[in-house]
């Protein structure tokens, strides 16, 4: 037994501080075997919350991306509508300015045919004042209508003009919010 040699060589004192070396050995190895585990099992408990953190951002990084879509959607819908309402209106506007062009063109030609039948009658009338006054009266007439007709036509344009103000203000409204982002409430 080689702890018998190491008593007659060192003595009891060096076998005693052998004893409790080996029993401090075998201490701080199994306390370090313990620190080992309990640090693998910290590791893995921390990796274990890790990933459980990591699976909720995700979800809520995919739930964020999913309200953001609802809401491009919802937007896109809406841009589409005022689009859709913006061209209505502009046929609308465009099918009443071709509606009082066409009036007035038709109202030159009735006040064409006036004024002919008015000189037939004035050819062969032998009141020369009546048939003037006649002629003037047809003229102002006319002219009148001609200038009714015009007004229109020019209201039809300035409403169309206004149609696309419109349209292009909210186009900028549009590019503000993409850039800048809603508008917050005031508290």
């Amino acid at each position: 037994m080689p702890w018998r040699w190491l008593l007659r060589v060192a003595g009891p004192p060096a076998l005693l501080l052998s004893l409790l070396g080996l029993l401090w050995w075998g201490a701080s190895h199994a306390l370090d075997q313990v620190r080992s585990e309990a640090h693998a099992a910290g590791q893995r408990d921390v990796q274990q919350r890790w990933d459980a953190a990591e699976r909720t951002r995700a979800e809520l990084a995919r739930q964020a991306e999913a309200a953001a879509r609802v809401i491009e959607h919802e937007d896109w819908r809406r841009n589409e509508r005022i689009k859709d309402e913006q061209i209505r209106l502009q046929s609308l506007q465009s099918t009443a300015l071709a509606a009082a062009r066409t009036e007035r063109d038709g109202l030159r030609v009735d006040l064409a045919a006036l004024a002919a039948e008015r000189a037939r009658d004035r050819a062969g009338s032998t009141d020369q004042q009546a048939a003037e006054r006649a002629d003037a009266a047809a003229t102002l007439t006319g002219k009148l209508l001609d200038q009714c007709a015009g007004r229109r036509e020019e209201v039809a344009r300035a409403a169309g003009d206004l149609a696309r103000q419109v349209i292009g203000l909210q186009a900028w409204a549009r590019s503000a919010l993409e850039t800048c982002g809603p508008a917050e409430a005031p508290p």
